[in-house]
């Protein structure tokens, strides 16, 4: 942190609500930074429940009298509900940092004032999450074309109909509610999820390119396949808003890197407004060396996704709640 904040003194302390935090809090001279240890190392802070309840905990009760303001600027944690997230702005006054607007500004942008045609490119593992941005964003109007890679794509070409052998489908066992509503999804907007026309199996670490049309697989499912990235490529090449979220295929093994890099160079070379989650694309992107061409990579996937699937983040509700209550108590 002594870098970005030039002669101002920063001090770290082992410690986060004991004796010796408390009393290097109290030490604090105006311009000066103090860094506690790791939050979670409190198990109250990992208890996720409403900030009433939060409110009643050690944790906030000790480090509450020694605040003034409280700043958060970790959109990351946002759609968590922890004691240092929504019980201090119910205190003392909450703001939202530079980093939590920025965030919160881009992703009002694309859900109220989307650029046309908008693209969904959303792989990844965490598919409960996806599934639900899929439904809010179509239902709602916001997205043009979504289109799949991933465990997701695989949920939604099971719940089409298709056989992936039985290497696949035993994981996709305890998705069954996903797959209900998978099918659902493709049955009320067909002409808008796009799904793979060809995926990359690994065969004995190889590379093995396969159609749809010769199911079951097997060996198991690894990336994307080389005539849906192409689909996916002219997807990306004329659309006006693209927001990606999870690697299509298994970023961390080659060669079932290849649609993931293939995908975020058409991204690139695309002129939409490009923006990535959080995570496992945002490195890959950073690992090729193509961070900068993005016109915003998410700090926070987890809360970027909850936030587009039109839920709310109880971080930003606790902050709006602390605006009422100190405007109106000074």
């Amino acid at each position: 942190m002594g870098e970005y904040v030039g002669e101002r003194k920063v001090r770290f302390v082992e410690d986060v609500i004991g004796p010796q935090a408390q009393e290097e809090i109290r030490k604090l001279k105006v311009g000066e930074i103090l860094v506690l240890d790791n939050l979670r190392l409190c198990s109250e802070e990992n208890i996720e429940a409403s900030a009433e309840k939060l409110l009643k905990t050690i944790f906030v009760q000790r480090l509450s009298p020694l605040m003034d303001i409280y700043v958060n600027d970790a959109f990351a944690t946002a759609h968590r509900s922890q004691a240092s997230l929504v019980a201090f702005p119910e205190i003392v006054l909450g703001i939202a940092g530079k980093t939590m607007e920025k965030e919160l500004k881009i992703l009002d942008t694309i859900l109220k004032k989307p650029k046309r045609p908008c693209l969904y490119l959303l792989s990844g593992a965490k598919v409960k999450d996806r599934i639900k941005v899929v439904e809010y964003v179509l239902k709602t109007g916001n997205a043009d074309k979504i289109l799949v890679g991933g465990l997701l794509a695989e949920i939604f070409l099971k719940a089409k109909g298709y056989k992936l052998g039985v290497v696949n489908e035993e994981k996709l066992k305890k998705y069954s509610d996903l797959l209900d509503k998978a099918k659902t999804l493709l049955e009320t907007y067909k002409d808008k999820i796009v799904l793979p026309k060809d995926l990359a199996l690994n065969k004995n670490g190889e590379r093995l390119e396969v159609s749809l049309e010769n199911t079951p697989f097997e060996n198991k499912i690894s990336d994307l396949g080389s005539a849906t990235v192409e689909l996916y490529s002219n997807l990306i090449k004329d659309a006006g808003l693209i927001v990606a979220a999870g690697p299509p295929g298994i970023f961390e093994t080659k060669p079932f890197d290849w649609a993931t890099k293939k995908l975020l160079e058409a991204m690139v070379e695309s002129k939409a407004y490009k923006i990535l989650g959080g995570g496992h694309l945002g490195g890959a992107a950073e690992i090729l060396g193509l961070k900068e061409k993005f016109n915003h990579i998410s700090t926070g996937g987890g809360a970027m996704l909850t936030y587009l699937s039109g839920q709310k983040l109880p971080a930003v509700e606790a902050l709006k709640r602390s605006a009422k209550k100190f405007k109106k108590n000074p």
